[in-house]
């Protein structure tokens, strides 16, 4: 499940950035859903610079070489130095070593 918070602007149906006084919330539940194909994650990261100009940031999809997962980034238009990323470079790490690890537990043979 996933639960959605937006404020102050919003993308209206035909596509055009609007202003909202008040935030509003939705809830999405993925648990029926499938994984999006390229093209709609495209759109979705279009979509979601559009409104984050506004903010003077902009947003990054990006695949992770080693662990093959997505890596969200929010990134300072004028700067160009990365507010948020998500997951972070420590969770990101961790789950390497994890992986690293389980590599070398699994190959262990009990005796």
């Amino acid at each position: 499940m996933e639960i959605n918070l937006t404020t102050n602007t919003q993308l209206s149906a035909n596509n055009k950035i609007q202003k909202s006084d008040k935030p509003t919330t939705s809830v999405v539940d993925n648990n029926d859903s499938k994984p999006l194909s390229d093209s709609e994650v495209k759109v979705l990261v279009t979509k979601g610079n559009e409104i984050l100009k506004l903010t003077g940031r902009e947003l990054s999809i990006q695949m992770d070489p080693e662990l093959k997962k997505p890596v969200i980034q929010v990134i300072d238009q004028e700067t160009k130095k990365v507010v948020r990323q998500f997951p972070s470079e420590e969770m990101l790490n961790l789950a390497k070593a994890l992986e690293k690890s389980q590599g070398v537990l699994l190959s262990t043979v009990v005796k």
